[in-house]
């Protein structure tokens, strides 16, 4: 295989060190120690705090101050460092809760990936997304935006982060959100019951697969335009056919209406150069957890569309993050 740079390669102790660290982590996340490193504070104190055995908290924070740029520890007080932002927070709720009981559980999931669906923590899922758009979202929104296009149906409308951009810029929007995880359908929720105008907002709980069968008939006649952002890449852990009998459903449900898919294209399993640790970690946790590494290029989204006899109309692509929006005719 051809690389397209040189990618720092791990040992197995990196790796054994890794996968302590990690867990680590989460385990402080799931127990609130996180936000109580917001202030320097000793292990004793935490300790008590949250009512956790206090040598077992400062050797595990010890180990994190010393080999991470996550924690930080000064005269024996331990918080959080600069470095923990958001997208931190966003990597351990997606690639350590979401989809870690299926890297932890990989043994089974092999001989058996039915299992990855039920492994999937989808109450993670929603605190990965509840203040991370993602960037598909964000190209999906500009190019709505621009277009100026209305009463949108956002398909896997996850925080609701896209609608609630289109409210803000679009004179007048109107839209309609589904999402199967009923965790994100209440963070969507939460967002709109804060903002003016929230009346012009619907969440709906459903599959994104059968639309028809989750939102009234009455909404159905009023969508214009489709939005799919970061959910067709779900659609591959057997090949294309669930992708393009998606989109000929939604042809069926929904003719003549214009859909935008806000993707990425995927590395691992193509024989492609690797751009991205970040997208192959990304390829790996949608492998495992049965969702399947979406195609590499255009020219194999093309074939998905003509496979479902749909016209692709617009591309928009970010080279380095290979994200992309493709705008299409049902």
């Amino acid at each position: 295989m051809t690389r397209a740079r040189s990618l720092p390669r791990l040992s197995a102790f990196d790796l054994a060190e890794g996968f302590y660290l990690a867990h680590a982590l989460l385990a402080f996340e799931r127990h609130g120690i996180l936000d109580s490193l917001a202030r320097p504070s000793t292990a004793t104190v935490l300790a008590r705090r949250h009512r956790i055995r206090a040598d077992l908290l400062r050797a595990a924070l010890e180990l994190l101050a010393a080999r991470t740029n996550l924690v930080a520890c000064r005269a024996g007080k331990f918080r959080l460092a600069s470095k923990f932002d958001d997208d931190v927070r966003f990597i351990i709720h997606q690639y350590l809760g979401t989809y870690g009981p299926v890297a932890t559980t990989l043994d089974r999931v092999l001989r058996n990936p039915k299992l990855a669906a039920v492994l999937i923590d989808r109450k993670q899922h929603a605190k990965a997304f509840e203040n991370a758009p993602t960037l598909s979202c964000v190209l999906v929104a500009d190019l709505i935006a621009q277009l100026g296009f209305n009463n949108v149906l956002d398909l896997g409308c996850g925080n609701g982060a896209l609608l609630a951009e289109l409210t803000r810029r679009v004179k007048g929007f109107a839209g309609f959100g589904l999402d199967t995880n009923p965790a994100m359908c209440a963070v969507a929720r939460r967002r709109f019951s804060d903002m003016p105008h929230t009346s012009r907002v619907r969440i709906f709980r459903g599959d994104s697969r059968r639309p028809e069968a989750a939102i009234p008939g009455s909404v159905a006649r009023q969508v214009r335009t489709l939005a799919a952002a970061s959910l067709v890449n779900e659609f591959f852990g057997s090949g294309n056919v669930e992708a393009e009998r998606w989109l000929s459903h939604l042809k069926a449900v929904f003719p003549g209406r214009t859909l935008l898919i806000g993707d990425y294209y995927g590395q691992l399993g193509y024989g492609r150069p690797m751009r991205s640790r970040m997208l192959a970690v990304h390829d790996l946790a949608q492998a495992i957890s049965g969702q399947g590494v979406p195609p590499p290029d255009l020219a194999s989204w093309k074939t998905i569309y003509r496979n479902a006899r749909c016209s692709l109309v617009h591309v928009v692509e970010d080279k380095d993050s290979t994200f992309f929006v493709h705008l299409l005719k049902l």
